[in-house]
């Protein structure tokens, strides 16, 4: 019996299928636009060390010239301070955009854009085409277990403004979700949500001051001033480390929210906005090497057990 439906369905099939392009990750070395990692999804990115970047996806607000996907550009690489041993090491995302100044207006004017993306540690492997081989591009294999993301840290220090005292601000969000490789940080649950956020002014001089800076951890609990639940922040506010619990993970998903005002005769820009990823190679903790050695232990008697039964 013939069935001509088939090759029919293949037919149309075809053409649906031509303009699906695969994404690849590359070595993020040389600033390349956000534009250039596309499809967003966790395949099209870039990568250093053992981390790679991915999933990007950019977001401005109406009338924004704050940043689109084909100006901002990301880069990572040992001139930035991503570095491993076979314990330990640092990752960094250094996002950038002649797109983020903003300049005076009659009544002020304020641009916003959002940045999402994921960022995985990995061990050994290939993912979208990029391999992570000993030596290669900074990667070491670790001495003990799985590399794993010890600690986030959001990183505006690099701000320029110029004009009156309180002439013009930064307010940055950074949302983050442990373990997840959504990508939309916003939507996480709560027992993985975290977040830092910080408003920074002009201080009349060329840089900046803070007006306020706050944090959430994991579990919805607040940390005023940044400096508990595993949150810290340097004198200025302008960066803030969350040193993850526990052995790490080895995703996050990450959500960056942008907003820069000028009131008249001031400007303010962002030269960089940093993201420093802190790695580790983690060992068992004493409790896991308990519990293995008492299980080598319950399986040897039991062995033993068997060879007198038999």
């Amino acid at each position: 019996m013939n069935h001509p439906t088939f090759p029919r369905l293949i037919l149309l099939a075809l053409p649906l299928c031509a303009p699906f392009a695969w994404g690849a990750i590359g070595a993020c070395t040389g600033g390349v636009t956000l534009s250039n990692y596309q499809p967003t999804d966790l395949q099209s990115g870039c990568a250093y060390v053992d981390k790679s970047f991915s999933n990007f996806a950019v977001n401005s607000g109406v009338g924004s010239t704050v940043g689109t996907p084909g100006t901002i550009t990301v880069t990572s690489n040992s001139a930035l301070g991503d570095a491993l041993t076979s314990t330990s090491g640092l990752g960094v995302a250094d996002f950038t955009s002649p797109a983020w100044t903003q300049t005076n207006s009659l009544n002020g004017s304020e641009n916003q854009t959002d940045v999402d993306y994921v960022v995985q540690a990995y061990t050994g492997g290939t993912v979208g085409g990029y391999t992570y081989s000993n030596g290669v591009n900074g990667y070491v294999t670790p001495g003990a277990n799985p590399w794993a993301i010890s600690s986030l840290t959001l990183d505006l220090s690099n701000v320029t403004t110029s004009g009156p005292f309180e002439g013009a601000t930064i307010n940055m969000t950074e949302y983050f979700c442990l373990s997840s490789t959504a990508g939309n940080a916003i939507t996480c649950p709560s027992a993985q949500q975290g977040r830092m956020t910080t408003l920074l002014e002009s201080n009349g001089t060329g840089g900046t001051v803070y007006i306020t800076f706050d944090c959430v951890a994991p579990g919805g609990v607040t940390s005023i001033g940044c400096d508990t639940n595993n949150f810290s922040a340097d004198a200025n506010g302008d960066v803030i480390t969350y040193t993850i619990p526990g052995a790490g993970t080895q995703a996050i998903s990450i959500y960056d929210n942008l907003d820069l005002f000028a009131h008249t005769g001031s400007t303010i820009t962002l030269n960089s906005l940093i993201n420093d990823f802190g790695e580790e190679s983690e060992v068992p903790e004493p409790s896991s090497l308990l519990l293995t050695g008492l299980g080598a232990i319950g399986l040897l008697l039991f062995l033993g057990g068997r060879r007198a039964n038999g």
